[in-house]
């Protein structure tokens, strides 16, 4: 299954995917510099950037990702902006554009021209749309003209043009129907994730029903992600000639280069018509002259300079302008066309213009039925907890509304990484109302609540830090019901132990119920033992793994625990019914009254920590089919569930008591502790509240702290504050502590940690690692050196095999490149760790593999190795590879292995030998020391000087540049922005704080 990419035009890393609705596209490079304007068909040359205003006129173009000169949207974009400037007197020197290289770049290019002083700046393409309205909110005195933009908002300094690509598409589809000698056409598309190549493709097919009814429509979308659907032409060429094999004897192309494709192919057929896109492209595609008989148009080059113009007289509307749009020219065949068939164009043109003639686009929901989809939690719907909860809710409201039973369905989720996919099974087939069951649908959600406005969506578990009107989080106190288990059980405790069983602690309802349960059993009985477990996998295995929940249960029972807390999907159920097997214990479930779903807990199942999951759904589908949906976040119900058969021994002063800490927990007369509070500023660095000082957990815990502690020292010593060194369980927990600290917490932290950390809640990088003189590293990709893989392109449908999917050097990174490329492995082997991803290519149990890249040490009196050089060991060494005799190093001809292969040296000697690097990937930059997002300023300096002087002394050496702790050698500053390709890999990959496990 494809991934779709959502636009969220409030979320920057997701627009950094989209592409124009017909443009190019490009593989990342450089940020891209200003240029001069060139011939309609030249390749443009760089010039100098846009220089300051001197009074006149000016006006700036900034392409989507492509060339000004792509025969297509950028190029008549460009086109009218000369013209216009032309028709204005405005001097060439004054009208300029910026090519965009890379989506990440939109911003940047469009500051370019705010930053001289332009009038009018013009950006190309549905993409740049946050990135434009960003701009024109902050640069109200300039003009912005956005290609294929719709406003749904007016700003006055902001006009979309737009067009009715359906209506073109309908005069195409008429066109084609008219000219069929088969009874078969098509269409070659881009993606179904731009609007206007949807409105095309839907304008054609009514078009060509209309002429012809019974007509054999074959239309095809690019398969892949934006980044290559319309600069795929050999695909494009590869479909049309598909097309033609089942007999079309007319083909629209409408995708950018993929669409020229098309054309270009059926020119090469005798006797067969195409029908271009965009613009007229017998002017810009000279090869499809043979079969090109008119082009669906965008009149672009006119709507730009009549918004330029109007621009200048100070007219300028805001909002949506409609551009003009219709049929090219017919040139070569408009002596073969019968006049009838151009009269019946015309007229159909007349009729559309007019309204006379509807195309059928976009489709109306007026008479369509209610239709409410769920997508579960990776899981089973019925997995008797948080997915069945929810669904239960979905039946019971649809049955309440009339709703049949065709039109309630769910999505169950196998694969965390399908989340936008399946929701986007019920936004392609007109779903009303949308619920996602689960915090890690969080992203996912908000991406397709943005992206269709016009669709409610209910994200289960879902808090809302910002809110749109069509999402609505159902948000529960998790600490209170976990609260009131807690007080229940250290109640019936007569051993003085009791336990919990919790999914993953990557997950912040799962923590809320766990911290509400030990607080609510020390205020009953403070001197209690308490033991809480989290499941150590990842999150896809946390809540389904009943055999790991049962044994912890056994354990917790066999050091004394007598009531136990199952509070993780299946894996807490397992924990219940291991306590069930055990007489005259205790067990309390979650989110359910769990006596309902899981029977098999009966014998001890006193009550369940709720969640009121159903009765929260039914009453928002509700309000979105009343046309009140809320918006924002939406409380639903908490508390302990019956206690059925226990009711008649739990003693009346008991359930008297849980019943009025049940009424001050909802006053706010109990507080639970959760979440955490930070210290007040003034008191940050005192001995009451030391500075937090967290590390993640990727060596020896040990190690770390009494290396940390070393540093602490001499950080107390240069700057007089004091602190205290914390290693979380997981990366997720560190970032969570950070967040959870936001004055007083600083982190050592990767660089996949810290974007994830400044999503969350604004944590800010200070520096960076060096490492052997180094500040980045790499991904390297691995295959055996008599491989038939000789490129990337090659590994397409190779077996891969990589560390694990938090890694960034051994996962994200190549990813987000072979996605890039359009390489597609095929079976996947997470195989543990970089030593066991090289040692699955070396025992041939995977095709290739990506692990981190150091570079090689050379020979001593060598030049350094620099970026560019070869990634590998000279051929003519690698005969020489040995371990050294210390056994620390592997060796080859006196250059030193410092990639992943080393660390398999003492099982695989012959390690260099077997194995070569294929390729690299960018660089990537090191590790940061990052800041909570409200850190005081003066206190942040402080501690940054003392830091690098720190780095200067050899204390430094037994502490985090210690090689079995970090082993950085030294530090330097940092930025942001550095770590976007980052947040570009985060995006290709879909990953979340709460997929981030252990590394």
């Amino acid at each position: 299954m494809r991934k779709h990419v959502f636009t969220v035009f409030s979320v920057l890393v997701i627009v950094a995917m989209l592409l124009s609705a017909c443009g190019g596209g490009a593989t990342p490079t450089a940020a891209p510099k200003a240029t001069e304007a060139p011939k309609a068909t030249e390749a443009p040359k760089a010039t100098e950037a846009p220089k300051p205003a001197a009074g006149g006129f000016k006006i700036g173009l900034v392409t989507d990702v492509g060339r000004v000169n792509d025969r297509s949207f950028n190029q008549s974009a460009w086109e009218g902006a000369q013209q216009a400037a032309k028709e204005l007197g405005v001097a060439d020197a004054d009208v300029k554009y910026v090519e965009t290289q890379d989506s990440k770049d939109y911003a940047d290019n469009i500051q370019q021209f705010v930053d001289n002083g332009y009038n009018v700046i013009i950006t190309v393409g549905f993409a740049l749309g946050d990135a434009t309205t960003t701009a024109a909110t902050a640069n109200p005195k300039i003009n912005f003209v956005g290609v294929d933009q719709f406003q749904g908002a007016t700003l006055p300094n902001l006009t979309g043009l737009i067009f009715h690509e359906d209506q073109s598409g309908y005069l195409a589809g008429a066109l084609a129907a008219s000219l069929t000698k088969t009874g078969t056409i098509a269409a070659v598309l881009g993606t179904d994730l731009i609007p206007p190549v949807v409105a095309f493709k839907e304008g054609y097919e009514a078009g060509a029903k209309a002429i012809k009814p019974d007509i054999k429509i074959l239309s095809t979308y690019h398969p892949g992600e934006i980044s290559q659907a319309f600069v795929d032409p050999e695909w494009g060429a590869a479909t049309a000639k598909q097309a033609i094999d089942q007999g079309a004897d007319v083909v629209f192309g409408a995708g950018g280069q993929t669409g020229n494709g098309a054309l270009q192919e059926v020119a090469t057929h005798a006797g067969l018509y195409c029908i271009g896109v965009d613009t007229d492209q017998w002017e810009t595609v000279p090869a499809a002259q043979p079969c090109l008989v008119s082009s669906a148009m965008k009149l672009i080059t006119p709507g730009v300079v009549d918004l330029v113009k109007m621009a200048k007289d100070a007219k300028f509307p805001g909002g949506n302008y409609f551009g003009g749009s219709g049929l090219a020219a017919f040139h070569d065949f408009d002596a073969k066309l019968p006049k009838d068939l151009k009269d019946k164009l015309t007229q159909l043109k007349a009729d559309l213009d007019s309204g006379k003639i509807k195309t059928g686009y976009p489709k109306t929901a007026s008479t369509a039925p209610f239709k409410v989809g769920l997508v579960t939690d990776v899981g089973r719907v019925n997995d008797r907890s948080f997915n069945q909860s929810a669904w239960d809710g979905a039946q019971q409201v649809a049955k309440e509304l009339g709703v049949a039973d065709d039109d309630v369905k769910y999505v169950e989720t196998q694969d965390s990484k399908d989340y936008a996919d399946n929701i986007q099974q019920f936004v392609d087939n007109g779903y009303n109302v949308i619920i996602t069951v689960g915090f890690a649908l969080g992203d996912a959600t908000t991406a397709a609540a943005t992206a269709n406005p016009k669709i409610n969506f209910i994200g289960v578990d879902q808090f809302q830090g910002a809110t749109l009107p069509n999402l609505t989080g159902l948000i529960f106190h998790e600490d209170q019901s976990g609260y009131l288990a807690g007080a229940l059980a250290a109640s019936l405790t007569k051993s003085g132990t009791i336990a919990g069983v919790f999914g993953t602690d990557l997950i912040p309802p799962v923590v809320a119920f766990k911290e509400g349960y030990e607080a609510g059993a020390k205020a009953t009985k403070p001197d209690i033992k308490i033991i809480s477990t989290y499941h150590p996998g990842e999150i896809s295995q946390a809540f389904v793994d009943p055999e790991w929940g049962a044994a912890t249960a056994k354990q917790a029972i066999d050091q004394g625990a007598d009531v136990v807390f199952g509070a993780g999907g299946q894996t807490g159920n397992g924990a219940l019914q291991e306590v069930a097997t055990h007489a005259g214990l205790y067990c309390i479930g979650v989110d359910t009254d769990q006596w309902e779903t899981v029977p098999a807990a009966h014998p001890c199942l006193v009550s369940s920590a709720m969640k009121l999951i159903t009765p929260g759904v039914v009453d928002l589908v509700k309000t979105a089919k009343d046309a009140k949906f809320p918006g924002g976040n939406y409380y639903g119900g908490a508390g302990l569930a019956p206690f059925h058969d226990f009711d008649a021994k739990l003693p009346q002063d008991l359930k008297d008591k849980l019943a009025q800490l049940k009424k001050d927990l909802d006053s706010g007369k109990v507080k639970t502790g959760y979440p955490k509070t930070a210290a007040p500023a003034t008191d940050i660095g005192t001995e009451a509240n030391p500075i937090k000082v967290y590390f993640v957990p990727s060596v020896d815990a040990n190690v770390i702290v009494t290396g940390g502690d070393i540093m602490a020292a001499a950080l107390e010593k240069a700057t007089g504050l004091k602190f205290k060194v914390f290693v979380p369980t997981s990366y997720a927990a560190t970032i969570e502590e950070m967040c959870a600290s936001p004055t007083d917490s600083i982190g050592f932290i990767p660089g996949l940690g810290y974007v994830l950390a400044n999503q969350r809640c604004g944590v800010d990088v200070s520096m960076k690692a060096v490492r052997r003189g180094l500040d980045w590293y790499a991904a390297q990709y691995i295959v055996q050196r008599d491989s038939t893989i000789k490129t990337l392109k090659d590994l397409n449908g190779k077996k891969w095999a990589y560390p694990d999917a938090g890694s960034t050097s051994g996962y994200l990174y190549p990813l987000y490149q072979m996605q890039t490329e359009g390489v597609t492995p095929g079976e996947k082997l997470a195989a543990g760790g970089h030593p066991q991803a090289v040692q699955a290519v070396y025992d041939g149990k995977a095709d290739f593999a990506t692990t981190f890249f150091s570079p090689p040490a050379k020979p001593e009196g060598e030049t350094a190795w620099k970026w560019g050089d070869a990634a590998d060991i000279p051929d003519d060494k690698i005969k020489d590879c040995q371990i050294s005799e210390d056994k620390k190093s592997l060796i080859c001809g006196g250059w030193t292995v410092l990639d992943a292969r080393t660390n398999v040296r003492e099982q695989a000697p012959d390690v260099v030998e077997k194995i070569k690097i294929l390729a690299l990937t960018v660089q990537i930059p090191n590790d940061t020391l990052s800041f909570g997002p409200d850190f005081p300023a003066e206190l942040r300096a402080q501690i940054e000087a003392a830091i690098v002087a720190f780095a200067k002394t050899d204390e430094w050496k037994t502490s985090i540049g210690d090689s079995k702790f970090y082993g950085w050698s030294s530090v330097t500053a940092a930025t942001d922005k550095e770590y976007d390709p980052i947040r570009g890999a985060v995006v290709a990959s879909g990953l979340k704080l709460e997929d981030l496990g252990k590394k």
